[in-house]
């Protein structure tokens, strides 16, 4: 995971009427050996991709698992890894966080945030790229 993987939280700015954004984990690893992307699926859930690439480049596997199941492999995981634990930890928070708050049921039976829950999902977003930025200093 510390090598090969990588953990986000997206952000997805839907347009349908109204600008809505909403936020999700995500966690992939990526390789050109398929064996543990599908070994990771087989455990954790989740998705393989197969990514053809232009020469000279190889094929890529790829395993994705997004929220709930992606907290549920990190919190598994958390323990054993040591460049990518910080945003394992916001990730967990964050998905947790999720599970607590909502602000109640809006258009078409779809759960909303209230402005408090966004702010704090969209300053967790914050965090995490500032992560993303500083990742090679934790060696």
């Amino acid at each position: 995971m510390d090598g090969e993987g990588s953990i986000g939280i997206n952000k997805i700015i839907n347009y349908n009427g109204t600008k809505t954004t909403y936020y999700r984990l995500l966690v992939q690893v990526c390789m050109i050996d398929g064996f543990i992307p599908q070994w990771l699926c087989d455990s954790f859930g989740g998705s393989i991709l197969a990514r053809k690439g232009k020469p000279p480049r190889r094929n890529i596997t790829q395993w994705q698992i997004a929220n709930k199941q992606a907290s549920a492999f990190l919190q598994t995981v958390l323990p054993y890894l040591r460049i990518k634990k910080p945003q394992a930890e916001i990730a967990i928070e964050f998905q947790s966080k999720r599970l607590q708050t909502c602000g109640g049921i809006g258009k078409r039976g779809r759960p909303y945030k209230t402005d408090g829950e966004q702010a704090i999902e969209e300053s967790q977003f914050i965090m995490m790229q500032n992560l993303k930025k500083q990742e090679g200093t934790y060696v």
